[in-house]
Parts: structure tokens; sequence; C-alpha cells
């Protein structure tokens, strides 16, 4: 299907491209040529004291790290083990 101008913009679910489009549940949108991109803010200002609020609101959604962020054991560990071995060339010294 070809988009023309009269054509409404296309949404696709990527949830299941990869692990991580699966684990932030993507979806992608196809636009005409010439049409204006939605205006989005990928950053989100919490206030301190609704910190824990925002935080049970998410878990309650199915949100955590480790659902937004496959690799965040992956990167746990890595440093753990990068830790280590400086701890180990430390006292090598």
């Amino acid at each position: 299907m070809a988009l023309t101008a009269d054509t409404r913009p296309l949404l696709l679910d990527t949830a299941f491209m990869n692990a991580r489009t699966q684990a932030q549940d993507s979806l992608m949108t196809l636009h005409c040529a010439g049409e204006e991109p939605i205006q989005t803010s990928s950053i989100f200002m919490v206030p301190h004291g609704s910190k824990t609020k925002v935080r049970i609101a998410l878990q309650l959604f199915g949100m955590s790290e480790t659902r937004i962020f496959l690799d965040l054991t992956v990167a746990a560990q890595a440093f753990k083990e990068g830790l280590t071995i400086s701890r180990t060339l430390h006292h090598q010294t």
C-alpha cells in the first residue's frame, strides 16, 4: 500500500520484532512524505515528592526496569565483574 497525501498515518504493532521492542510494547507509525512529525518529548519530570507514587503506578501497569531494559541484569553483572577485576588488579600491585 502506497502512502499518499490523503492517507492517514499507519500504526504498526512492532512489539515482536525483537527483544527490545517486545519489552517496550513498541508501536511505530508510518507517515506520508512531507507530513510534519508529531512533536513529542522523551523527557518526563517527576517531582521528588511524587516519585514513590509514580513508581507504584508504573509497577501496577506492568512497567519495571527489567521489562524496559532487558539487558539491565546483564549490565549489572558486567559492572560487578568489572569491580571484581579492579579489586584483583589493585591487590596484585
